[in-house]
């Protein structure tokens, strides 16, 4: 099933603020309620030092505890007592005895109050032998002991005990009162967070929705209009950075669909144009035109090998941009191979009335390899600086051996070509201003760029000190063998 992003992202902060809330409720249940009775607990023991103390100085006063025996009333209206165990019952006796409106107030609601027995407190006063003069203990005997105790002390002499009960829990009315109120203060809180998570969610998935709509939008207007056209979202974040990368993406497969058809019409000419010429050659043959001599046959023999020659440079640029070709890579000499291929192309060298000098020390050039395709490369590279050359030309192809690398560079003489195509020269069918007087497809340096890229080697173009075109390849160096 399809969860739309809006709906993932109010479900997720929902989820997220529900569990803030239980954890909230339960951390106020355990942690604050626990806290607040210890709270209580230490204020509670305060207090009743305080009246512990009091006690003892109405004791020193009587002499003995006879008259709260015999009668304990009158220990109320000494105030010790009430002013402690009434402000616990205060909040529970004003809500069973409010006063009906007109009713008394002030002095004469405390007179009334002795007609309704007070709730039973928590205070218990005994003697020194812990038998109960004063408390619940003397109404309820089966409750449980005390909880804390102070010893009421006169001269030095233990005369009796201040007990109290229950208070290892909330138990005053205003005390858990007001822990409900937290309680509830938490709830509310909760409530109202789940409430905006909701909506800040929500919101925040439709701002984050709204440019993915736009993006994919795009998309599917780029697979009609055929990648023209450009994504204007102005933004900042993740989504701005994912518009501009679409863009770009937009723009490359622009460019790769105009390379390809700019390819195929380049293909075409190129092919025509020999098959043209053939062709025009045998209609003058066949109409008796031309007579069919050794020269006529001869001329048909040279455009059938320039058509096979563009032929084989277009199937070995198709198979190395692809990678299909093989290469047999061995650790081998630059130096020795270029000074072969230079002995070997001696015949062309001097036919095209060149000089061709190698400048290299006495160190080997060791680099990893395959002898046929590297062989392959440079005489692309001597081939191309032999035709486009003015005659007499001078070729010089020098080899550095660095601590990492070898770098290789062909200079000839000029014409040289224009800075603005250093870079173009490399692109299949590419024909500068000095090719177009030659007969070449333009295949040659891109070929020369794909067998050096299987060597991990770079080659660049720069003008020529010569005055005209240097080529630089940059080899990996290996360790002699």
């Amino acid at each position: 099933m399809r969860i739309p992003i809006t709906v993932t992202y109010t479900l997720g902060a929902l989820t997220v603020a529900g569990l803030v809330l239980a954890l909230s409720l339960w951390a106020t249940r355990t942690f604050f309620e626990r806290d607040f009775a210890n709270y209580v607990f230490e204020g509670e023991r305060h207090q009743l030092e305080l009246l512990a103390a009091e006690l003892a100085a109405h004791y020193a006063e009587e002499g003995s505890w006879d008259y709260v025996k015999a009668n304990p009333r009158r220990w109320l209206r000494l105030g010790a007592l009430t002013r402690y165990d009434r402000r616990n019952r205060n909040h529970r006796a004003s809500r069973h005895a409010r006063p009906p409106p007109g009713g008394p107030r002030g002095d004469q609601q405390a007179d009334s109050s002795h007609r309704r027995p007070p709730p039973p407190g928590r205070l218990v006063l005994t003697d020194a032998d812990r038998k109960p003069l004063w408390g619940p203990e003397l109404r309820n005997p089966e409750e449980t002991g005390p909880q804390i105790e102070r010893p009421i002390v006169v001269d030095g002499i233990t005369v009796g005990y201040l007990q109290n009960r229950s208070v290892q829990r909330i138990s005053r009315d205003v005390d858990l009162a007001f822990s409900v109120s937290q309680r509830r203060t938490v709830i509310v809180v909760g409530i109202l967070g789940l409430a905006l998570a909701s909506l800040f969610a929500f919101l925040l998935a439709r701002r984050m929705v709204a440019p993915i709509k736009q993006i994919q939008a795009h998309t599917r207007e780029m697979q009609k209009s055929g990648f023209e056209g450009l994504l204007t979202l102005q933004s900042d974040d993740e989504l701005g950075d994912l518009a501009a990368s679409l863009n770009e993406l937009s723009a490359t497969l622009q460019a790769n669909r105009s390379a390809r058809q700019q390819w195929l019409a380049n293909i075409s000419h190129e092919l025509r144009t020999p098959l043209a010429v053939v062709k025009a050659e045998i209609e003058a043959l066949q109409d008796n035109v031309r007579p069919l001599t050794q020269d006529a046959i001869a001329s048909l023999a040279r455009e059938i090998d320039h058509l096979q020659y563009l032929i084989n440079d277009l199937n070995e640029l198709t198979l190395s941009d692809l990678g299909a070709l093989t290469y047999e890579k061995q650790p081998l000499d630059l130096t020795l191979l270029i000074e072969e291929l230079i002995h070997d192309q001696r015949g062309k060298i001097d036919a095209a009335q060149a000089s061709v000098t190698f400048e290299h020390n006495a160190q080997p050039a060791w680099v990893l390899g395959d002898p046929h395709r590297l062989r392959q490369l440079f005489s692309n590279l001597l081939d191309n600086a032999l035709k486009y050359s003015a005659k007499p030309a001078t070729i010089n192809i020098s080899c550095a051996v660095n601590k990492e690398t070898i770098e290789c560079a062909i200079a000839d003489t000029a014409p040289g070509i224009d800075s603005r195509d250093m870079e173009e020269i490399f692109a299949p069918l590419f024909r500068g201003e000095r090719a177009r007087t030659g007969r070449s497809a333009g295949l040659g340096l891109a070929i020369c760029r794909n067998l050096a890229t299987a060597h991990h080697a770079t080659i660049a173009a720069q003008p020529s000190p010569l005055g005209g075109l240097q080529l630089n390849l940059v080899f990996p160096r290996i360790s002699a063998p």
